[in-house]
């Protein structure tokens, strides 16, 4: 039987009794006693503790092949042993063990990685909050070793990756090795580690581990919400775990290794998609509905200098979201442009009326289009071949995460090839719904569900925009 506490579950007690623990984290309501890792700070927790972790998937990386089993021999004894590795990041092999590269009871098996990060433009009062009491520091484990996919097959005995390398904590000497190498991860800054699309203030990452790929794992796409429970692995020697014959270049190394006390590990057990909630599981908002409506629109009628009809809009605005593309159509896609207000009069109107918009959407961004922005940001997500990963953007932003686009600043002058750039994504956002991935050889198109709201003083200089 699993324990009663969530904190008492280990890997290997998981893995023993793998059905009950399922069962149980199909309730939703034991879920949720389960620690939150946006919500607590990450020395509060014990590698190898189980954790949930509510993000989106910014990244996808290359799979990598791990030990499930492997044998040990005690050096002292001559004893053998069979360890598990799966749920774990490094091997547990003691100063006087050691692993049996070549026996025959190893078994290497496969996992994906993927970036996850805190849910981008989250409004605070949608964050879920979850307090952790007690602070543990973490563990450190012994030996590490992880392989890619683009090592060859035919050493997927992992004979390679059990070398001195994995012996990093075993005397003095290497442990002064590991102090400067630590130094030399640190040189890439906290913000190019973290790739968060735009600031987030408690933002955290996670590199998440799926064994053998879940059955509907297909499904999960770049950009999704997900809710992850799993073991986190907080072991410090994962941020130096790379061979110096290694393809990768030092800054790949470190994006791909980078500290845990920064981005942790995260081996996942359960995955959930979150999607917006259904209104049929809300009955008692459902049966006030309208008086709901009323009182809104009431609200946003004075907001909006008494015009009601302008009022009607936003309100269709606020719940729309797509149901069905055809072709180049989007339906249910409805972008608004709110114009020839007294600007003048009311220089914050446009901040002061997506302070009210955060307060009714869980997700939104608030967006300052000036030329020198338009000029000087970046919109589009780009793939990094020098890290080999994929560098944020602005407009990398989960579904039904409304954009409120201020035009109110913008002026006539110069537009650089970058500006055209961000102002050709900008369109295709609002007419096609879809982001173009700049893969530098070819264009890579996303579809997104990006309701965007559009603040200028005249017609928004977004052409043909349905208003």
């Amino acid at each position: 039987m699993a324990p009663a506490r969530f904190e008492e579950w280990t890997p290997e007690h998981f893995l023993t009794n793998q059905t009950s623990c399922q069962l149980i984290l199909e309730d939703a309501e034991a879920l949720r006693e389960i620690p939150l890792v946006n919500s607590a700070p990450l020395h509060s927790f014990k590698d190898g503790e189980l954790v949930r972790f509510r993000g989106m998937i910014q990244d996808m990386y290359n799979p990598e092949y791990y030990f499930e089993n492997y044998e040990v021999r005690n050096s002292q004894t001559g004893e053998c042993q069979i360890r598990c590795g799966t749920y774990k990041d490094t091997a547990y092999c003691l100063p006087h063990e050691e692993i049996i590269i070549d026996s025959k009871k190893n078994r290497s098996s496969e996992r994906q990685t993927c970036v996850v990060i805190s849910i981008p433009g989250l409004n605070e009062w949608a964050k879920e909050k979850c307090i952790k009491t007690n602070l543990n520091l973490p563990e450190v484990s012994h030996t590490s070793f992880k392989r890619t996919l683009e090592q060859s097959v035919e050493e997927m005995d992992c004979s390679e990756p059990i070398r001195k390398k994995e012996k990093m904590m075993e005397n003095s000497e290497n442990e002064n090795t590991n102090t400067q190498e630590r130094n030399n991860i640190n040189t890439l800054s906290k913000e190019h580690i973290m790739n968060f699309p735009i600031p987030i203030d408690d933002g955290k990452a996670c590199i998440v581990k799926v064994i053998k790929i879940y059955e509907d794992a297909t499904s999960y796409k770049l950009n999704q919400i997900l809710e992850i429970v799993g073991f986190i692995s907080l072991d410090p020697a994962l941020s130096l775990i790379h061979d110096s014959e290694d393809a990768m270049d030092d800054s790949e190394v470190q994006i791909h290794n980078p500290p845990t006390s920064l981005v942790p590990r995260l081996h996942a057990v359960k995955i959930t998609s979150l999607t917006r909630h259904h209104v049929d599981s809300c009955p008692q908002i459902v049966s006030r509905a309208e008086q709901i409506r009323a009182e809104l629109h009431m609200i946003l009628s004075q907001i909006l200098f008494g015009d009601t009809l302008a009022a009607d809009y936003l309100i269709c605005h606020l719940i729309s979201s797509i149901y069905l593309r055809k072709d180049a159509l989007c339906l249910g896609s409805f972008p608004i442009n709110i114009t020839n207000f007294s600007f003048g009069k009311f220089r914050t109107f446009p901040k002061d009326l997506y302070e009210i918009l955060s307060l009714l959407v869980p997700k939104s961004h608030y967006l300052e289009c000036s030329l020198e922005a338009l000029n000087d940001m970046c919109l589009i997500p780009k793939k990094d071949y020098d890290c080999n990963r994929l560098t944020s953007g602005i407009l990398q932003l989960s579904n039904n995460t409304h954009l409120v686009i201020d035009e109110t600043q913008l002026s006539s002058g110069r537009v650089s090839a970058n500006g055209r750039k961000n102002y050709e994504a900008i369109g295709d956002l609002v007419k096609f719904q879809k982001v173009s991935y700049d893969f530098t050889y070819y264009p890579m198109e996303f579809e997104t569900d990006i309701p965007v709201l559009i603040l200028s003083e005249v017609k928004s200089f977004i052409p043909d925009f349905s208003v």
